[in-house]
């Protein structure tokens, strides 16, 4: 009895070692997948200088709130579901923007996934601008 039980001892943590070694340093270590995340620039459209003070708030099959510490630039980290979103920005003496905007969720590696925001960049009018944004170009958000 005790050899059977050794040997599924031994295979179980075979097992476990295998599943946390063979993905890589994203999923191992027993710490399981990175928070997923995704980015957003936010330039001035008079002189494309960085805004600051800046607000982000995704709406669709979930709301997002981003976080915007850096002036000019807007981050998320958390799972969130793939979609059609609307982003509204504000930022003071701008004009508010409210665009559509898709969040991509993939490709998924070793169960961890990766996201994307297009747009990525969003270009705010200052407020005496009757433009309200326009969306820039979009790139990758995460690697």
């Amino acid at each position: 009895m005790s050899g059977k039980l050794l040997f599924r001892l031994g295979f179980l943590l075979a097992v476990a070692l295998l599943a946390t070694t063979s993905c890589g340093d994203n999923c191992s270590g027993g710490h399981g997948c990175p928070a997923t995340n995704f980015f957003l620039e936010v330039t001035g459209a008079t002189d494309g200088g960085v805004v600051a003070d800046v607000e982000a708030v995704l709406s669709g099959p979930t709301t997002i709130v981003m976080s915007c510490d850096r002036p000019g630039s807007c981050e998320y980290f958390g799972y969130v579901p793939a979609g059609t979103y609307t982003l509204e920005v504000t930022a003071p003496g701008f004009q508010a923007a409210s665009v559509p905007a898709t969040l991509t969720v993939g490709p998924v590696q070793c169960g961890c996934p990766a996201a994307t925001l297009q747009p990525s960049t969003l270009t705010l009018s200052p407020s005496a601008d009757q433009d309200a944004a326009v969306g820039g170009p979009a790139d990758s958000g995460v690697d």
